[in-house]
């Protein structure tokens, strides 16, 4: 069975703040009526293998957490030779 987001402008989708701690996560889980959730936590922007991820998980799933660790990006070391 597909899941689909509430309609744009839903009174549903409501922005969260950027820190949640983990009994206001559990309350949001527990609000929606989800009994299993994946959570992906990401350090760099989504890109495409994240998506495929948080597709699959929604289809086995009654929901998917994304964490966005805040902070510096990622920078490439130079090779030492």
């Amino acid at each position: 069975m597909s899941k689909l987001l509430p309609p744009h402008g839903s009174s549903e989708l409501k922005p969260l703040g950027i820190y949640q701690r983990p009994a206001e996560a559990r309350k949001l889980f527990a609000d929606r009526g989800w009994s299993t959730v994946a959570v992906l936590q990401l350090r760099n922007p989504m890109h495409n293998s994240h998506a495929y991820l948080a597709w699959i998980a929604i289809e086995v799933c009654d929901g998917v957490y994304v964490y966005q660790s805040l902070g510096k990006l990622a920078t490439s070391r130079p090779i030492s030779a």
